[in-house]
């Protein structure tokens, strides 16, 4: 009986553990861009590349709390990723494959 409450005793201990570990301590959120659902991302300076869906969205985000668009291209596929270098942008487009922008 007592290595049965020892276990159950260090069970609870190990569980509250986990949910200290969904808290958001470190974080806060300071802007929103409403156009969704982001697949991807990829942050230059002041410039971000925003995966939504079947586009890219080009955001200045110099000013956090309020992004404003720069640009947007539209892809034949759901963008999952994007990698930027010098002035072109590499995205894996789905099922449409690479895409460099």
């Amino acid at each position: 009986m007592k290595r049965f409450l020892l276990t159950a005793v260090g069970f609870a201990l190990l569980n509250t553990l986990f949910l200290f570990g969904q808290q958001s301590w470190n974080t806060t959120l300071i802007g929103r861009w409403p156009n969704g659902p982001c697949y991807a991302a990829f942050v230059v300076g002041n410039t971000a590349y925003i995966g939504n869906g079947g586009a890219v969205e080009i955001l200045d985000v110099s000013n956090p709390a309020s992004p404003v668009p720069l640009g947007q291209a539209i892809t034949p596929s759901v963008v999952s990723d994007i990698f930027v270098s010098g002035s072109q942008a590499y995205v894996a487009d789905g099922e449409a494959g690479l895409r460099i922008i």
